[in-house]
């Protein structure tokens, strides 16, 4: 057995919580803010997968020696992230999901290389990849839609290589926002979201200007649209535009 230095180490109960990160022997050891009582242990480092232990027995002023805990190695997930012509993107916020869960998020490297390497079970995900990164309004690159690679296949102890996630092309909203007389309203949030359940990672948002103009040109997915039941025809799908007004912000 190989010790693993700087796993993180949490110990979480009814009675207390602590937390230790392993050293070069990949030991540890907790000693301030654990009463007797009943706890779980999760035990995490990179390139492994999470180990829990449940139902640990703690009593006071009493050392518990839980010996060797051994991790099994995470698979991994290796691949690059295009453009439509191809061309390498980053960086780019990548999601691992697995069904439709988030299980890992990364950011491609300026040659949109990215890796899932750590708490990776075995198992068929998916990959999405966006220039848009929607918790934090944040714009890498503009004029992309989401992609996504389906059915890709892992198995713990193993690399997956070779995965490409291949970006769309966005669509753009633009307008104007003005008030009751007419007159332009600046920085205002506009946000853009998806009608669809399907385009979770679709979506968009900016600031009016001073003219109260704002444009959105990233993350907005071009697909298909049903006109009624039974029958789709291609164009864009349906998006709702929200405003909020921020009044901390009007000057």
């Amino acid at each position: 057995m190989v010790p693993i230095q700087n796993a993180s180490v949490e110990v979480i109960g009814s009675e207390g919580e602590g937390s230790a990160k392993t050293g070069a022997a990949g030991t540890f050891q907790i000693t301030k803010a654990l009463a007797g009582g009943t706890y779980t242990i999760t035990i995490e480092a990179k390139g492994y997968l999470k180990k829990e232990l449940t139902n640990v027995k703690i009593e006071a002023n009493k050392e518990k020696d839980l010996g060797d805990i051994v991790l099994d190695a995470s698979a991994t997930i290796k691949g690059t992230v295009l453009d439509p012509n191809g061309i390498p993107v980053g960086p780019a916020v990548v999601y691992l999901l697995k069904a439709n869960d988030v299980v890992d998020m990364t950011l491609s490297d300026d040659k949109g290389n990215f890796v899932f390497d750590t708490d990776v079970r075995t198992g068929v995900y998916s990959v999405t990849a966006a220039t848009y990164y929607i918790e934090e309004m944040r714009e890498f690159k503009e004029g992309y839609a989401p992609g996504t690679a389906a059915g890709v296949t892992a198995t713990a102890g193993s690399v997956t290589a070779g995965v490409t996630v291949r970006l769309g092309v966005s669509g753009i909203i633009s307008g104007r926002v003005t008030d009751e007389q007419g007159n332009p309203v600046r920085n205002i949030l506009v946000m853009a979201y998806p009608a669809q359940q399907d385009r979770a990672f679709s979506g968009s948002s900016a600031f009016t200007n001073d003219n109260g103009e704002y444009r959105m040109a990233s993350n907005l997915a071009p697909g298909r649209c049903s006109s009624r039941p039974g029958k789709e025809e291609r164009g864009l799908p349906t998006w709702k535009v929200r405003l909020n007004l921020w009044k901390s912000r009007l000057r």
